[in-house]
């Protein structure tokens, strides 16, 4: 017989029961003891194996209390387990809401363009975007700040006059025909 599902309270009453039909295999305390320990359950029984006991009946209290004290720490690890996955979650919605506007009908944006208090930095400010504090939106030119356009469109960068072509046009010089030194 072995203890499976039941509690040991429960294990210990139909093993007595069931001792009666097989008294040969329960003749003295020690067979009584080791037939009782070979059907706990392996958490169990790897605790009580390595303990000395006088009788059954000390045995069978003994797995009762380490069957209680087991599951104590069962509810414990629960517990703690719970307050972790907890934690985790409200840590993971901070981080999703982190950079994004707030929600709800109160919030709204302002239309068109905003002025910009990157509009009056020159162009050495931005060579390269940072972390610094006089970097310019995300959304804006980081030459000149203003969020109506990006750098590759800043009017400020630009050549003025007619012969402006968008293109970059390549100089090469003339190729001199059958030419001999």
């Amino acid at each position: 017989m072995t203890q499976d599902g039941r509690s040991v309270s429960e294990y210990v009453h139909k093993f007595t029961e069931l001792a009666r039909y097989a008294p040969d295999d329960v003749s003295t305390e020690g067979k009584k003891m080791a037939r009782f320990l070979k059907g706990l359950r392996p958490e169990l029984k790897t605790i009580l194996a390595s303990q000395d006991f006088l009788n059954f009946s000390h045995l069978s209290n003994k797995a009762m209390q380490v069957e209680r004290a087991k599951e104590e720490e069962k509810g414990h690890l629960k517990r703690k387990f719970q307050v972790l996955r907890a934690q985790q979650q409200d840590r993971h919605q901070k981080t999703r809401s982190f950079g994004f506007p707030p929600k709800g009908p109160n919030f709204s944006r302002p239309a068109g363009p905003t002025p910009s208090r990157f509009s009056q930095q020159s162009q050495s400010s931005f060579h390269s975007p940072s972390v610094a504090s006089n970097q310019p939106p995300a959304n804006a030119c980081w030459h000149c700040g203003d969020p109506s356009h990006f750098k590759n469109n800043c009017p400020q960068l630009k050549p003025q006059g007619p012969a402006y072509s968008s293109r970059t046009s390549r100089i090469t010089p003339p190729m001199i025909w059958n030419w001999q030194p």
